[in-house]
């Protein structure tokens, strides 16, 4: 998963934030970016880790179907704890898309 952090990485801005969540999760902020702005940074993350692969055994490779769901703080009234629940449900939502994919969060609540 390095290689997927270190790809994640090169996609960003130096403002943005970058971290991993737990096991293959990373959770990436960018201040002051709207929601189109943050899915295209999304589809051209997802883009680039699509073409990593990792090994998974000696001669073994397979490739990185990245699920990637955006969430945005609505009006400055979210806890970081809200807004992660809610890329969660776009991520979700992405891999029973067909994975490798971006999903954004649209619904004012949680569903």
């Amino acid at each position: 998963m390095q290689l997927a952090a270190q790809c994640i990485g090169e996609s960003l801005r130096a403002s943005d934030v970058l971290g991993r969540v737990v096991g293959e999760a990373f959770s990436v902020f960018l201040p002051s970016t709207e929601m189109n702005a943050a899915a295209l940074v999304a589809e051209k993350t997802r883009k680039a880790i699509e073409w990593l692969t990792m090994e998974v055994a000696p001669a073994t490779r397979i490739g990185i179907s990245p699920s990637i769901g955006v969430a945005r703080n609505r009006d400055g009234e979210q806890t970081l704890k809200d807004i992660q629940q809610q890329e969660d449900v776009a991520m979700y939502q992405a891999k029973r898309g067909g994975r490798n994919r971006v999903s954004c969060f649209e619904s004012e609540r949680l569903a």
